[in-house]
């Protein structure tokens, strides 16, 4: 049957310190931590690490990607867009029901209409292109 020796080394105090917090942790004497460590590396371990994918499937990935915030992009534009023509939309109506309106009274009647209009453009969007949680906190898709 084989003995056991006493085996001594000189670390860091740090050092000790952390080897003693990661025996703990797994349940370990500060012998059986060291030893365990010694041994595992004294195992013939490859260094090499398998990629997940090829660089072939990182490029097609990244490639689309790319085409997907594009089309968002364009997608974020054309909204602004939208918005923007309905809005001038509403500012010409005005304009042209009160001939020589002025600059005040079109913009208290932007601020007297905005509910109505932010009412109309959420319903327009819902589901396409904006989503609500049941605390009525709103997203886009």
């Amino acid at each position: 049957m084989s003995r056991k020796v006493p085996v001594q080394s000189y670390v860091l105090t740090e050092c000790r310190e952390r080897w003693r917090d990661i025996a703990d942790e797994m349940g370990m004497s500060e012998s059986q931590f060291v030893q365990a460590m010694v041994e595992a590396g004294l195992k013939k371990f490859t260094r090499e690490v398998e990629p997940d994918m090829t660089r072939d499937e990182l490029r097609r990935e990244r490639n689309e990607l790319y085409t997907e915030l594009r089309e968002e992009r364009e997608a974020k534009h054309r909204l602004e867009e939208k918005s923007m023509t309905s809005e001038r939309e509403v500012v010409i109506e005005y304009v042209e029901d009160n001939p020589g309106c002025t600059y005040k009274n079109i913009a208290d009647h932007l601020a007297q209409t905005a509910p109505s209009r932010t009412t109309n453009v959420l319903e327009k969007t819902e589901g396409s292109d904006l989503t609500v949680d049941e605390d009525g906190r709103w997203f886009t898709r």
